[in-house]
């Protein structure tokens, strides 16, 4: 996969944050922006797993062996999805060619229980991230963001790594960033 960085926001954006950015929700966070307008901008932090699945949040939710992500700091007791389904669930958003934003979540059960969706079709988060008209173009003007296309099959990466592996993967003079320990002092 490699990362092709860009120069302007648009919804399907990717935000990479700069490694120095200490912030709980944004330290080394990939943001996916399914939503950015003349009135703001909304994204789901894609690669911070709370370590705990969707059964253990929705006690009535078909047996799904899905991670629960932090999606941002706001709202952070709704739970959002994201998903490569298509218009198989009525009512969502394209994101991009591939990827969608939320649609009916009684659709994406009975999906599920009819064994026509997996893991690797559908990403759960608890809270989104957002940011007020003018606000993301300020940080990204200070250089806490990288602003990045969304590459294909990216709801299928492992999260692990997924900052670390977009900056190297950028080919751009960024890509050292990728090695840059979460702790110098450490080192």
């Amino acid at each position: 996969m490699k990362t092709k960085i860009v120069s302007s926001v648009k919804p399907g954006s990717l935000l990479i944050s700069e490694p120095f950015l200490v912030d709980y929700y944004f330290k080394r966070a990939v943001v996916l922006l399914p939503e950015h307008n003349d009135k703001g901008s909304m994204g789901f932090v894609i690669n911070k797993p709370l370590n705990i699945s969707i059964n253990d949040v929705i006690p009535d939710f078909p047996e799904f062996d899905a991670m629960l992500y932090s999606g941002g700091p706001v709202q952070n007791d709704m739970l959002y999805f994201i998903h490569n389904l298509g218009k198989a669930i009525e009512g969502s958003h394209r994101i991009t060619k591939d990827l969608y934003w939320g649609g009916d979540f009684d659709k994406l059960k009975a999906l599920i229980l009819a064994g026509k969706v997996t893991p690797e079709n559908v990403r759960f988060f608890a809270g989104y991230s957002g940011w007020e008209k003018g606000q993301l173009d300020n940080e990204i003007g200070h250089s806490s963001w990288l602003i990045a296309d969304t590459p294909k099959g990216l709801i299928k990466e492992d999260t692990e790594d997924l900052w670390g592996k977009l900056i190297r993967e950028s080919e751009t003079q960024y890509a050292i960033w990728g090695n840059f320990p979460e702790n110098p002092s450490l080192n």
